[in-house]
C-alpha cells in the first residue's frame, strides 16, 4: 500500500478496487447535504404546492429557477421531491409517488411527446398510443387522477427559439396552468430566461425567479462552503466511503475545492466523486490532496469550471 499522502495517480486495475470504487460511488451519490440555498428553494415550492391544493380548476401560478450545469439543481429537486411523499406518508397514511412529479425535456421534445414523458412517468402502460389530442386530454386526467400537486419540468432552455414545436409545448404547460390542471416549476440552465422574455404572460405567472447561487466568496460564505465539506465528509465516513478523515477537513483543498467549483456546491461533489475513484484506485483510505488535485486538474479543468481553460 501506498504512504498516505505521497501516493502518484497510479489505478490499480485489480478487480476488488474496481468493485470497491463503483460501489463507493453510488453510496456516494446518495449522499444530501442540504444547503441554505436548497431549503429555501424547499419552502418556496412548498408554498406554491400548498397553495393551489385547493384549487383545481382554477388558474395556478408557477416558479421558474435558472443555473448553469452541475449547480446542484436536479438533486435539490429530488430531494425535496423525496420529502414530499415521506412527510405526507408520515402525517395521512397516504403513499402517493407522484405528489411532486419531475420530467425533463429533450431538446426535440414536441407537445406528443411531452405527454407521453408524463404519462409513461405516471404508470400509463399504453403512454405511446394515441393522437397528440387523445394524449394531452389523457395526461390531464392522469395528473388530477393520480393527485399530482406540483410538476417540475427539467431542462426547459430547450424551448428557447420560435420553432412552432417548441411554442407549442410551452403553450400546453401555459395551458395547464390557465385551466388549473397542476402548478409548474420550471427548471433550466443559465440561458434558460430568454424563455421568459419572450413569453411574458408565462413569466408572469412564474413569479419572482427562484434562486441557486454560488456561495459568496465573503467570510460568512467561506465559512458556509467549508462546514459543507465537513458534513460531506462525515457522512462518507458514517457510511464507510473512507475510513478517516482527510482532504475535505484540509484548509487548502477546501480552498482549491473553493476556487475550482466557484462555490457552486454541486460541483463539489462531482469533484469529490472524482477524487474518491482516483482514492480508492491507488488503495488509499481516503481521499487526500493528491486526489483532489488530481480530480481538479483531469475533471474540473477539462469541463472549464473556472470558466477559462487554463492550459
Amino acid at each position: 500500500m501506498m504512504q498516505d499522502g505521497s501516493a502518484s495517480i497510479v489505478p490499480n486495475t485489480g478487480e476488488s478496487l474496481v468493485e470497491r470504487a463503483a460501489a463507493a460511488k453510488e453510496t456516494l451519490a446518495d449522499i444530501y447535504v442540504l444547503p441554505e440555498s436548497h431549503r429555501t428553494i424547499r419552502d418556496k415550492c412548498e408554498i406554491l404546492r400548498l397553495t393551489h391544493l385547493r384549487r383545481r380548476g382554477r388558474p395556478m401560478g408557477g416558479l421558474r429557477l435558472a443555473q448553469l450545469s452541475s449547480a446542484g439543481k436536479t438533486s435539490c429537486f429530488e430531494q425535496y421531491r423525496d420529502k414530499v411523499i415521506a412527510d405526507l406518508r408520515a402525517s395521512t397514511g397516504i403513499d402517493n409517488p407522484y405528489v411532486v412529479l419531475l420530467v425533463g425535456l429533450e431538446s426535440s421534445t414536441t407537445p406528443k411527446e411531452l405527454c407521453q414523458t408524463v404519462l409513461e412517468a405516471l404508470g400509463d402502460q399504453n403512454h405511446m398510443i394515441g393522437t397528440k389530442k387523445e394524449l394531452i386530454d389523457r395526461m390531464r386526467k392522469f395528473i388530477v387522477d393520480c393527485d399530482v400537486q406540483l410538476l417540475v419540468i427539467d431542462e426547459v432552455q430547450h424551448l428557447k427559439g420560435k420553432r412552432n414545436d417548441r411554442r407549442d409545448v410551452t403553450d400546453m404547460l401555459k395551458k395547464l396552468l390557465q385551466d388549473g390542471i397542476v402548478p409548474i416549476v420550471f427548471v433550466g440552465d443559465e440561458t434558460s430566461p430568454e424563455l421568459f422574455r419572450m413569453n411574458e404572460q408565462l413569466g408572469n405567472r412564474c413569479g419572482t425567479p427562484l434562486s441557486l447561487r454560488p456561495l459568496p466568496m465573503t467570510q460568512e460564505g467561506n465559512r458556509e462552503f467549508a462546514k459543507f465539506c465537513l458534513k460531506l465528509q462525515k457522512q462518507m465516513l458514517a457510511l464507510n466511503i473512507i475510513s478517516r478523515e482527510g482532504a475535505l477537513s484540509e484548509n487548502n483543498c477546501i480552498e482549491k475545492l473553493r476556487l475550482y467549483s466557484r462555490g457552486h456546491l454541486g460541483r463539489v461533489s462531482r469533484i469529490v466523486a472524482e477524487a474518491l475513484e482516483a482514492a480508492i484506485l491507488r488503495n488509499a483510505a481516503t481521499v487526500e490532496a493528491v486526489d483532489i488535485n488530481y480530480a481538479i486538474e483531469n475533471f474540473a479543468m477539462a469541463n472549464n469550471y473556472l470558466g477559462t481553460m487554463k492550459k
